[in-house]
């Protein structure tokens, strides 16, 4: 097994801590809805298109091309892959039905929706915001080539 570089864990670990710490401090302080208006700010065209179609790569089929690598050149990590899937499913799926069924995302909660940008084709959805689906499996998918 190889050795980690541990300068460059404890620096990729000390600033995603940073970032977490401000977003939750940010969040307390101004709340969620503030929040999400300061992140949802209009970044042009080009950041519309980008971010239309890298929306894509939180749902579940980015793991297709993942498992056909995994299965062709690391057999070893295929049930840690399909572990992963099958946890991270269904812990986001359990949550959103039975801990915090219907959580509402910010277009059910802010009135004026015209504070909200939106991107052309990207529908806004109401409800079930929390856990989201899109962080886990991007989480996951770092995980699962963190170990490629």
């Amino acid at each position: 097994m190889k050795l980690l570089n541990t300068a460059s864990y404890k620096n990729g670990a000390l600033l995603s801590s940073g970032l977490g710490i401000m977003l939750i401090v940010l969040s307390l302080l101004g709340g969620k809805i503030e929040l999400f208006l300061l992140l949802n700010e209009d970044l042009g065209i080009a950041a519309d298109y980008f971010f239309h179609y890298l929306t894509y790569l939180g749902d579940g089929i980015i793991w297709v091309p993942l498992a056909v690598f995994i299965f062709i050149y690391k057999k070893q990590l295929f049930p840690l892959l399909l572990a992963t899937i099958i946890f991270s499913t269904l812990i986001v799926q359990g949550s959103k039905q039975f801990v915090f069924p219907n959580e509402a995302r910010p277009a059910a909660t802010i009135t004026n929706l015209t504070q909200i940008h939106t991107v052309e084709g990207v529908e806004l959805h109401h409800s079930n915001s929390f856990p989201s689906g899109h962080n886990t499996t991007a989480f996951s998918v770092y995980l699962i080539l963190s170990y490629v």
